[in-house]
């Protein structure tokens, strides 16, 4: 079983990366039929049902659905948060930290330097590892966070943005901290 979940959360999460080079790269992302691009045009709650979450997202910004997959981006796409979701599954400790290393060696980021990981924080109520990276994409200099976020499955959370975006992290911090269970 866990091997399956490994399998298919290695499959959606490169889906999901190969947009964040793109919006890192600040190419604009071009909606395909399976997929719904909205801009925001007031702050609003996006609910992500299949990763059993909601959060805020900013004025301005552009949301894309698709399948079990959310991904955020402020205008200009100089950044963006993405959101995977899992198959539910109970692991231990030692499990998450493989399947958390697992998932971030796919992320297509060369040259990253990993923060140290950890397994005992909480997010909205809810269990969460996570790791701070730096590295690039495209040669292009990034920061950023991954999250692993327990709640009634598991979402994998890649936030990215350029180094040169300083303005951006606070709106990526905000939309992070507005995290909760669906109300």
């Amino acid at each position: 079983m866990y091997k399956q979940l490994l399998s298919g959360a290695l499959g959606a999460i490169l889906l999901g990366l190969i947009c964040a080079e793109a919006s890192v790269s600040a190419i604009n992302t071009i909606p395909s039929a399976s997929a719904v691009l909205a801009r925001q045009r007031e702050a609003s709650v996006h609910k992500f049902a299949d990763g059993g979450i909601q959060f805020t997202v900013p004025a301005g910004w552009d949301v894309k659905s698709e399948k079990d997959t959310v991904k955020v981006f402020p205008e200009g796409h100089n950044a963006q948060i993405a959101f995977v979701s899992l198959l539910p599954m109970d692991l231990n400790s030692d499990q998450r930290e493989s399947l958390f290393n697992s998932l971030l060696e796919k992320a297509g980021i060369t040259d990253m330097t990993l923060d140290v990981y950890h397994d005992s924080e909480s997010l909205g109520g809810m269990r969460v590892a996570s790791r701070f990276y730096k590295g690039k994409i495209k040669e292009q200099d990034v920061a950023g966070m991954f999250f692993l976020l327990r709640g009634d499955k598991y979402v994998f959370i890649t936030v990215v943005a350029a180094k040169s975006e300083a303005d951006t992290y606070q709106e990526l911090e905000a939309v992070i901290n507005s995290i909760k269970k669906i109300d």
